[in-house]
Order: structure tokens, then C-alpha cells, then sequence
């Protein structure tokens, strides 16, 4: 294999958060569209990928933080993924 895609966890953790918030009457009329931040993880740079996806502690990732933004716009990227788990 030479390129994979990465961000799959992280947008299976949004996805989530918009069934959560869409299960308790959130309505996302007009539609909500969903535009990801997959990367391509190649040979050349996969040590820098490599060294985040070890280093976080992912079981701290508090996806409630991005349920029901205040001004109507999710707001999905990893540095804010990140910076939800604090010091």
C-alpha cells in the first residue's frame, strides 16, 4: 500500500454527535453538509501522523464539546478535537 486516508475515527465521532443532537430535536433544515478532513497518509510523511495517533489519549476525547454549536455551524477539525482533551 502506498497512501491511506486518515480522519476515519474522528468523523465517526462527529457523525455521532450530529445523530446525538438530531435524536433530541435538532433540526438541520436546510440540510447540514458534512465536509470531512481526511488526509492522505503517505511513506514520506507517516511518522508525523504516526506520532500523534500514538501520543493522544483518545479515550479522554469529549465529543460533547461540539454538540449544538451556539451559532447554528459545526465546526469539526482535529486541532479542536485535541485541544477538547486539555493538558
Amino acid at each position: 500500500m502506498f497512501t491511506t486516508y486518515g480522519g476515519h475515527t474522528l468523523e465517526g465521532g462527529w457523525a455521532l454527535v450530529l445523530v446525538h443532537d438530531y435524536l433530541r430535536g435538532h433540526d438541520f433544515a436546510p440540510p447540514a453538509e458534512f465536509l470531512g478532513g481526511l488526509r492522505p497518509i503517505t511513506r514520506e510523511n507517516v511518522e508525523r501522523f504516526r506520532r500523534v495517533i500514538d501520543a493522544a489519549p483518545w479515550d479522554r476525547v469529549d465529543f460533547r464539546a461540539f454538540s449544538q454549536p451556539q451559532d447554528g455551524v459545526y465546526r469539526f477539525d482535529a486541532v479542536k478535537t485535541l485541544d477538547s482533551l486539555g493538558d
